[in-house]
């Protein structure tokens, strides 16, 4: 109880002597301090230190309380209460929360000084606030050698000065209140000057920048070659676009479409142009109405004329107009289409006619195959002549069914040359396994037509040699088509090639021009034996696998 009643007394002659400090310094010029309630107490004899309650942080320290710990200042002031108080970190929050809510003020500490020595302390904290509101925790630091004559003093000197202290303390309260709302006054009207001149001035320079640009985007209207309108639209009652006023238009407006400039401002288009397609006016409706820019071409029946529009909307119920005569492009474009029409008709007939021309070639020879006095040796080679002069007929019937020669059906063209042959084998009684699936592909003229040989070549010669002297074979054709790469597999049952075959050392014509084409082609052609899938029923031939690649 003496304790406390010895902080209480203490803290009052602090703030009693506080507020005389506080009164002195008032007229001091250049008085500055971090804690200016704490100056006064700097000489003072006793320790006091000034700290934060949350954190425990030193704020400041008087003469004394350096020089009793042994720290230099500038140490001091840096440290935490937990760096010289021994307690633990939660016990010394504990204390220090219980100071700052006044429930207890009077403490024994063990305090640990710079030179290592431990001393127990007695320690007197309470709450303080400064004019801003701030919370610190003053705390008066003596060794724990207190008698009761000390208490009595403080006790007296703390009745004589109770009242003093209220009345500095609220004084200075007061000054330091007016003080800020003062500061804050001349804050305020000096930042609205600096608004409003600052402003003032923008607006002068905006206004000079604003009808600078203003004339020299009138001019760059005035000035380009595309034809300028501005217009307002008129609509109903019930919103609905029913005509629009002329505002503004540059001399390419004039030139394009025949109408003076100085006797359009103003008026209405249908006045204008009697007869306007009505079209036209709902078009720039909806641009007017929802500001969604267009772009168009249309044929004005009244001015006789094809334009080229871009239309915008800068403000509501308003809309520009860029736009291009293009009446003569038109009419180019419509030449051109139809001298590329008349090229293409002439395309087509010359193929019909040279599709025809080898029909009749063909057939031709084909009469001449079927002729009794054609001696048997030459039927293989005029066979072979038919079904090449049949193969390019084939061809040239896709493209003009396509009528193009970059696109012609690479399955249908392959399909119609395997089985032509396939037909002219099975004339010879053989009995035939034949397979052919072959993948969509579309393919040039030079493409298809070197393939087209280079197939029939490959399965004239199966027909030829593989299958000699057999009465069953079996025949499989594939096509794959696979990143941009088409693959030819022909699989025979038959005799197969020789060991160690090249297409290269083989002095056959035939294989000769297809390795050529297949060149040609930047391709590639391999041949391989499979005795294990093509063999035959009964054991006889290796069977051969010709694998063709080539890129597309």
């Amino acid at each position: 109880m003496k304790h406390s009643k010895f902080l209480k007394i203490f803290i009052c002659l602090f703030f009693i002597s506080l507020g005389g400090k506080l009164a002195l310094t008032q007229g001091i010029p250049g008085t500055q301090s971090r804690y200016p309630l704490f100056d006064m107490l700097r000489q003072h004899a006793v320790p006091m230190l000034l700290i934060d309650p949350e954190s425990g942080a030193i704020l400041d320290a008087n003469e004394s309380a350096v020089n009793m710990y042994g720290y230099p200042y500038p140490i001091l002031v840096a440290m935490n209460i937990n760096q010289i108080n021994i307690l633990s970190d939660n016990e010394i929050k504990a204390e220090m929360q219980r100071a700052s809510e006044n429930k207890r003020n009077y403490f024994n500490f063990p305090n640990r000084f710079a030179d290592g020595s431990v001393h127990i302390m007695e320690v007197f904290s309470s709450p303080i606030t400064n004019p801003h509101g701030s919370k610190f925790l003053l705390s008066i630091i003596k060794e724990k050698e207190l008698t009761q004559q000390t208490y009595s003093e403080f006790e007296r000197y703390a009745a004589q000065l109770t009242g003093e202290l209220a009345l500095r303390v609220a004084l200075y309260n007061e000054l330091k209140v007016r003080e800020k709302i003062i500061i804050g006054i001349l804050v305020i009207c000096v930042v609205l000057i600096v608004i409003i001149g600052y402003n003032f001035i923008t607006y002068k320079k905006l206004s000079s920048d604003f009808a600078k640009q203003e004339q020299k985007y009138k001019n760059l209207l005035m000035s380009m070659q595309e034809a300028y309108a501005y217009h307002e639209m008129v609509f109903t009652s019930e919103g609905k676009p029913v005509d629009y006023i002329f505002l503004e238009a540059n001399p390419a407006f004039e030139t394009m479409t025949g109408l003076r400039t100085d006797s359009i401002v103003g008026k209405r288009v249908t006045e204008i142009i009697p007869g306007v397609e009505l079209e036209w006016i709902i078009r720039y409706g909806e641009v007017a109405t929802t500001r969604k820019p267009v772009h168009f071409e249309q044929y004005s029946t009244v001015l006789k004329r094809w334009y080229r529009v871009s239309a915008f909307s800068p403000e509501p119920g308003k809309f520009v107009t860029i736009f291009q005569d293009v009446s003569e492009t038109r009419a180019l474009i419509q030449e051109l289409n139809h001298a590329v029409e008349e090229k293409e008709m002439l395309y087509r007939e010359l193929l019909h006619r040279i599709k025809n021309t080898l029909l009749t070639i063909s057939a031709l020879v084909s009469l001449q195959y079927t002729n009794r006095e054609m001696p048997s040796q030459c039927k293989p080679v005029v066979s072979h002549i038919y079904n090449q002069i049949k193969a390019y007929a084939d061809l040239y019937a896709l493209m003009h069914e396509s009528g193009t020669a970059q696109s012609v059906n690479g399955k249908k063209y392959f399909t119609s040359i395997i089985e032509t042959l396939v037909d002219g084998f099975l004339e010879s009684n053989m009995e035939l396994d034949f397979i052919c699936k072959l993948d969509d592909v579309a393919l040039n003229y030079r493409t298809a037509s070197s393939l087209g040989l280079v197939i029939n070549e490959l399965i004239t010669n199966v027909f030829k040699h593989a299958f000699k002297d057999k009465q069953k074979g079996k025949l499989t054709v594939t096509g794959i088509y696979t990143d941009n790469v088409y693959e030819i597999v022909i699989a025979d049952n038959g005799a197969g090639f020789p060991e160690n075959f090249s297409i290269a050392a083989c002095k056959s014509f035939g294989l000769q021009m297809v390795e050529q084409f297949i060149t040609q082609l930047h391709g590639e052609i391999t041949i391989t034996q499979n005795s294990d899938v093509h063999a035959t029923d009964d054991g006889s031939g290796t069977g051969a696998i010709i694998t063709i690649k080539f890129p597309i």
